[in-house]
């Protein structure tokens, strides 16, 4: 995680746009009132870090995506069980290359200094696949959990908002969890790849892979390493969860 700790100037100008992008969408006005200037205090907090500059324009429409084709969400619930969520009308709209998940309370228009943790950022095309429904009482969302994401360092945010992705850190599998697996059902490793982070159980139902990466994959059906845990405790019926025993994208 990044601590960015925002200036009374900061908080102005994010209080001065958050509130143009607001009315300029909504005759609400209360409606984005707190939402908006945080957002944005979220973008010109990682612009001061990155060097990448803040989109001021006053789209009716919505701006395209928030900086160099990354879109920045910033969310106020307790920071360990936080969500990027992402509305589902938006998402049908916009593919961005990655998200970036960010923290903020919601004291910005007192216009002191200002705390805003950028927690981690996730690629568009992982978000795709981690993604789970949500509501929250106002629209429909996908959703993946902070846990899921990349955690953010400052050397990485850079990289993602030049575009220099750094290389993916790709762990080995956890072969007590997996050897679990493999007893409960009744399989066999078919293959494993070298590092030991993709290997293909072969079961007398199904044959998939486990992957510590989505990259990996070369079954039709896959689990994350990181879900190795939840499906092992809960097994069987977790062979049944799309959300664990997912389908090769």
């Amino acid at each position: 995680m990044i601590n960015m700790f925002m200036s009374e100037d900061d908080c102005r100008r994010a209080v001065y746009l958050g509130t143009k992008r607001n009315n300029i969408k909504t005759s609400d006005l209360d409606r984005g009132k707190w939402t908006h200037p945080l957002g944005v205090l979220s973008e010109i907090g990682i612009s001061n870090l990155t060097g990448v500059p803040v989109d001021e324009s006053i789209h009716k429409g919505g701006d395209n995506t928030d900086l160099n084709d990354v879109e920045i969400k910033t969310g106020t619930f307790p920071i360990n069980n936080l969500d990027l969520k992402v509305k589902m009308s938006e998402f049908n709209l916009k593919k961005p290359r990655a998200y970036i998940l960010c923290w903020a309370s919601k004291n910005v228009f007192d216009l002191k200094d200002h705390l805003v943790i950028v927690v981690g950022y996730i690629l568009y095309k992982d978000f795709c696949v981690k993604k789970n429904f949500k509501n929250y009482g106002r629209y429909n969302d996908w959703a993946v959990h902070c846990n899921d994401l990349v955690d953010a360092t400052t050397e990485n945010i850079i990289n993602l908002l030049n575009n220099k992705e750094s290389p993916p850190i790709i762990a080995k599998i956890d072969t007590i969890l997996l050897n679990r697996l493999q007893t409960l059902c009744e399989g066999s490793i078919y293959q494993c790849n070298p590092t030991f982070s993709a290997v293909t159980l072969k079961t007398p139902k199904a044959t998939f892979d486990v992957v510590s990466d989505v990259s990996l994959v070369k079954a039709d059906y896959y689990i994350l390493a990181n879900d190795l845990e939840k499906i092992v405790e809960g097994f069987p019926n977790t062979m049944n969860d799309s959300n664990l025993l997912r389908e090769k994208p």
